[in-house]
């Protein structure tokens, strides 16, 4: 047992040599959200809102473009939720096992969702 204080039993482990990774695309993918997001709140109050309902919708998302944009918006949002998700993971959930467990969960889960999503995207632009 020594008198060390915990920065003192800290200095000269070094680090990990992933954080400034993680932190990129956690970064990247909130930019690419946020800007995706503006064209979804624009996206539901023109046309869902103002033009007629689900029918106005459908005659918006036959365009490609509007297409694209939505699919990217669920993709990014669901990495983006994953990544969050990893990082509280990581912090507050104390077994090894139980971590990776729900990382993986999570994982799999947001994958689901975005596929879901996307193929929900994919028949409204074919036509409903």
């Amino acid at each position: 047992m020594g008198i060390r204080t915990p920065l003192g039993n800290a200095i000269g482990l070094g680090s990990g040599h992933n954080g400034f990774h993680h932190w990129w695309t956690h970064f990247l993918s909130m930019i690419g959200y946020c800007l995706l997001s503006i064209f979804a709140i624009y996206a539901v109050i023109c046309f869902a809102v103002m033009e007629g309902g689900y029918k106005g919708m459908l005659a918006w998302m036959g365009n490609p473009f509007h297409a694209v944009l939505s699919v990217l918006f669920v993709v990014v949002g669901f990495y983006h939720f994953a990544l969050c998700a990893r990082v509280c993971i990581e912090d507050y959930i104390q077994p090894e096992w139980f971590k990776m467990t729900c990382i993986v969960a999570t994982n799999f889960l947001a994958t689901i969702f975005s596929l879901v999503a996307c193929f929900s995207i994919l028949r409204m632009f074919l036509g409903g």
